[in-house]
């Protein structure tokens, strides 16, 4: 078997298997790698009746046409790896695609192209549309299986398949993701990992992730990013992997992400011992009304205060996420919760603005609902705020938060200048190809 698995690139950075999946354009210039692909080529790897080609070219920074290029030979199946802000190019690409080598099959991946799977298969040639996460797609095509693949079954991440160098954090320092665990067993209903994973929490086994860190460690690479939606969810896995981590004497710096209330100090302690440099961690929303409606289990704020003052002087950065444009959110409720986002003094904050859940729309879902390059929807869930007082929002939410947090200097160069210089960058490609066919212009670049 021949197979291309491929990450498309259309001049905007895409991290794609960010937000459950779907993919987030990103303003920060960090490169992140796929994780779902980097595990479906290591899952291809190990199968010698594979002849395995990966193009990453998000991380190369290969147009389409660059690509084609490189396509210099048969496949019996391409694999495109979708995100919701790229849907448009991706499906057009994919067709492209088939034109061109119409006697391989071509398969689209992604959370988002679950979501239109029904359009896709209406109103394209393309040859199937995955409905689960690529790596256990990979698997069963390879294997012609009709069983699944669980995380700790997974062979032990290959990065050499990948331009690992070119990963990198927003200072410039080459980073690798990995799981320890996969999915989450928190109830928020507005999660798109919950709707794309489901209900299931997978682990990966301490003995297999030591060995994905010891990969890392060889290829150089001295900074791991645990992409688990909730790093912490089994403390016993934990402590055990950080218990290894000591044992066998490695060292590096790592990220996680995690609920704050499942930290305390002998688990911070044991953790920066073994390298936690950074945690993520998701607040949402100021109003207790909202999160008991989604089934977010609330932290007490004072308690927050406490974890992330411990955490600063324990060296670690802290991340905290924020939802605004909830249906009820009114511009007195997301005051409320940039109010409470000062109060936490966190040392980063993202204001995200909320997408539902896209199960709650009908089965014509199409394209278009994806604004190209952007991380929102073309439709509107709040009952009162406009998607533009939205977008100016969470634009100005950024930069009055870094103003407090790290000066009107900062605020200016570091998040005024980026998000100007992406929006003007965005519209210029949505603009570009307004009345063009996406894929017929990105050929003539």
């Amino acid at each position: 078997m021949k197979l291309l698995l491929l990450r498309p690139y259309y001049g905007i950075n895409i991290n794609s298997d960010f937000h459950g999946d779907l993919g987030i354009a990103e303003i920060s210039p960090s490169i992140q790698p796929d994780l779902s692909l980097v595990y479906a080529a290591s899952i291809a790897k190990e199968n010698n009746s594979v002849k395995l080609d990966v193009i990453d070219a998000n991380t190369e920074k290969l147009l389409p046409a660059d690509v084609m290029r490189r396509i210099n030979k048969e496949y019996d199946y391409i694999l495109l790896k979708a995100a919701a802000p790229t849907i448009k190019p991706d499906i057009e690409f994919a067709r492209y695609i088939k034109r061109c080598f119409p006697s391989a099959k071509v398969i689209i991946s992604g959370h988002v192209a679950k979501i239109l799977k029904e359009w896709i298969k209406r109103n394209t040639q393309i040859d199937d549309v995955s409905e689960i996460p690529t790596e256990n797609y990979v698997y069963k095509l390879i294997n012609n299986s009709i069983d699944n693949i669980k995380l700790n079954e997974f062979p032990t991440l290959d990065y050499k398949l990948f331009p690992y160098r070119n990963f990198v954090d927003s200072d410039g320092r080459c980073r690798a993701t990995i799981y320890m665990s996969r999915g989450c067993n928190m109830t928020c209903t507005y999660c798109p990992y919950k709707a794309f994973y489901g209900d299931s929490l997978e682990f990966r086994g301490t003995e297999n992730t030591i060995n994905d860190i010891k990969h890392i460690l060889e290829l150089g690479i001295s900074n791991i990013q645990f992409r688990d939606q909730h790093f912490t969810s089994n403390r016993k896995s934990v402590i055990d992997l950080c218990h290894n981590i000591q044992k066998q004497n490695l060292k590096f710096n790592w990220t996680c992400e995690t609920r704050l209330e499942t930290l305390d100090i002998d688990l911070i302690d044991l953790m920066t011992d073994c390298g936690l440099n950074m945690i993520c961690f998701g607040v949402e929303s100021a109003s207790d009304e909202t999160l008991r409606r989604y089934n977010r289990i609330k932290c007490d704020n004072n308690k927050m205060v406490e974890l992330i003052k411990y955490l600063k002087k324990k060296h670690v950065k802290t991340l905290a996420f924020y939802i605004i444009g909830f249906p009820n959110d009114t511009w007195e409720s997301i005051k409320a919760t940039y109010d409470l986002s000062i109060y936490l003094r966190s040392d980063y904050a993202r204001f995200s603005i909320y997408v539902p859940p896209l199960c709650n729309y009908s089965n014509e879902i199409n394209p278009d609902l994806f604004i190209p390059f952007e991380n929102v929807l073309s439709v509107n869930p709040s009952k009162y705020l406009s998607r533009e007082q939205l977008k100016f929002l969470q634009e100005q939410l950024t930069l009055m938060y870094y103003a407090d947090i790290e000066g009107l200097n900062s605020s200016y160069e570091y998040h005024y200048i980026n998000q100007k210089a992406f929006n003007r960058y965005a519209k210029k490609l949505r603009d570009r190809v307004e009345n063009n066919s996406l894929i017929e212009l990105y050929m003539l670049l």
